[in-house]
């Protein structure tokens, strides 16, 4: 039998020394760790196996106080040997398993809870496995493929990931895939909060379930955006509850068909520091809460996450958000809209239209994106003259949403109409 305090010591240890069993890192939930300073440093560890998986103990000590250096120096020293790692491995494993089962049959206890939930849940505990095998070989590839080429036939060429509502758009990118991460991104006041919000509506319009991250704005100004897309009464006049008694019925009509609709905002008004980790954990808490498997998060916007570790450049911090979202895309099956700012450098250019290069603070996030669209306006940067003599010109409102980066597809650009009072970006073709 394995004595309880020395089974967290040698698999912590184990990581620590032998790069061989880091992918575990991947796979081991943080709560797992019952002495809070050893969850600390495996946080750490994990966050610096997705910049350097072959990392030494010497890369990892500087981010911690001398206490827990101290600690990280004793026990890499106590576990030089590494070859029973699998063993306490899995006991480490179970031991979680067990308290993973009883805190849910407390909990059961105390909240008089659903039975059938009970079940579930401990049949997810049940059924975890640490070391579950991932590639496919080629049989069961070839099933995999046939299923996914045979729902494309049947849906007789529909879109395959969640739809935008803009069918220019879905057509170019075939929608928003599920296990990828899509980026929207532009200078400040572009609107591309809007945009994302339109695409929010549009998808639990459609059916889809939606999480949206607000690292900004209070939660209130989204759902003042999403009535006033729906026509309700200008964004102003929302905010302002300046409503005539026809817009109010409008806003109980609004009111009542969002009730049910399967949309989630985790606003940082209620919870203000937001981690890349509390997405995943969000994800996870809705799955079980409400026993639905989320389609589409919104992340707005993917700078302002935060991450449990200090680095020693924000670029580095930020290549660890963006790879990070782009994992969970992938491990959670949803597709990830992550909006993100664009650096300065656009500013000093005649022609100030996005690029790539211009994506602020890492260039990890072209790497990890499917998809990069540009939101442009033009009239952006007109003259406060020029605007107030052009105000009623069309042009004043057109945007661009310029698609820079489409692995399945061909790049271009689309055309939209800014409807500032609604706060709604139509193609322009309609309007």
């Amino acid at each position: 039998m394995i004595l309880n305090f020395t089974v967290e010591d040698y698999v912590l240890g184990c990581l620590l020394n032998n790069p061989e069993y880091r992918d575990k890192l991947l796979v081991i939930p943080e709560d797992a760790w019952t002495v809070p300073e050893y969850k600390e440093i495996f946080k750490v560890m994990r966050d610096m196996y997705f910049k350097k998986p072959n990392f030494q103990v010497i890369d990892i000590l500087p981010m911690f106080p001398p206490t827990v250096q101290d600690t990280i120096s004793f026990i890499s020293f106590e576990t030089i040997v590494t070859v029973f790692f699998n063993e306490y491995f899995e006991e480490f494993i179970n031991r979680y398993k067990r308290r993973k089962a009883k805190e849910v049959c407390e909990r059961f206890i105390l909240n008089d809870g659903d039975v059938d939930s009970l079940v579930a849940e401990l049949d997810a505990i049940r059924n975890y496995q640490a070391y579950q095998v991932t590639s496919l070989d080629m049989d069961k590839l070839l099933v995999a493929y046939y299923e996914h080429i045979e729902k494309l036939y049947s849906s007789g060429g529909k879109i395959a990931g969640v739809p935008t509502g803009y069918q220019t758009l879905d057509e170019l990118i075939n929608g928003l895939q599920k296990g990828t991460m899509t980026v929207l991104a532009a200078r400040p006041s572009m609107g591309k909060t809007t945009l994302a919000v339109n695409i929010a509506t549009n998808a639990i319009r459609d059916g889809y379930s939606v999480l949206y991250i607000d690292t900004e704005m209070p939660p209130f100004s989204i759902m003042n955006k999403i009535m006033a897309r729906g026509g309700v009464a200008s964004y102003e006049d929302l905010s302002k509850g300046r409503l005539t008694d026809e817009q109010w019925k409008k806003f109980i009509a609004g009111f009542n068909w969002l009730k049910g609709k399967k949309f989630f905002l985790r606003s940082h008004y209620l919870t203000p520091r937001i981690t890349v980790y509390d997405v995943l954990s969000e994800i996870r808490k809705i799955k079980a809460q409400y026993r639905i498997d989320l389609d589409l998060v919104v992340v707005d916007y993917l700078q302002n996450l935060e991450v449990d570790s200090h680095y020693r450049s924000r670029y580095e911090e930020v290549s660890v958000i963006s790879r990070t979202l782009s994992n969970i895309a992938r491990s959670e099956n949803v597709a990830i809209l992550a909006i993100a700012q664009l650096s300065r450098n656009v500013e000093n250019r005649e022609d100030k239209r996005p690029l790539l290069a211009d994506l602020r603070d890492s260039g990890q996030i072209e790497q990890d994106a499917h998809v990069i669209m540009f939101l442009y306006r033009d009239s952006h940067y007109w003259s406060k003259e020029e605007k107030e003599k052009r105000k009623n010109d069309p042009e004043a409102n057109i945007a661009e949403l310029i698609v820079a980066k489409n692995r399945d597809n061909q790049l271009d650009t689309i055309m939209l109409y800014w409807e500032p009072e609604k706060q709604v970006f139509v193609e322009a073709k309609q309007q």
